[in-house]
């Protein structure tokens, strides 16, 4: 799915300009819910709280925070541009599995995805699931025929 490179890209975005605001509160992550764990999962990374990200991840999970934290080299001082503000979120379970269906709004367009969690110990924990990049050997393959093609409509 192209729209997780999108969400990675904001998170990004939003994480190197967040500020953490205060104190973290303690909750029992095992009575949480598929929808409270994506929704308290994305205030973490927006705030830069990754050590609740952290524990609300599968180990596969737990890198791809990490990673954003090693990007942003624990600065955490920048104001908070923009967070995540679910318009919908609809979760369905299937065993140790579940899949959370939600829409949110950016830059004024209803932007759809989903988060995938896995129940690990009696927790419900987000699950990134690896997406197929472009070797950039294909990049540029793709980048010169666009030009190609584009040079011959202005011959």
């Amino acid at each position: 799915m192209r729209f997780h490179v999108l969400v990675f890209a904001l998170s990004l975005f939003v994480v190197a300009c967040s500020d953490t605001g205060g104190e973290k509160a303690s909750t029992d992550l095992s009575q949480l819910s598929p929808e409270q764990v994506c929704k308290l999962w994305q205030k973490s990374v927006d705030s830069n709280d990754f050590e609740t990200a952290k524990q609300l991840s599968t180990p596969k999970t737990r890198e791809f925070v990490a990673s954003i934290e090693k990007l942003i080299g624990g600065d955490e001082s920048g104001m908070a541009l923009d967070t995540t503000v679910f318009l919908s979120m609809n979760c369905t379970e299937n065993g140790e599995d579940a899949n959370c269906a939600y829409t949110f709004q950016l830059e004024g367009e209803v932007v759809a995805d989903s988060f995938f969690l896995k129940r690990i110990d009696g927790k419900w924990l987000v699950d990134i699931k690896e997406e197929p990049f472009i070797e950039e050997e294909d990049t540029e393959e793709i980048l010169k025929q666009l030009n190609e093609g584009t040079e011959m409509l202005f011959e």
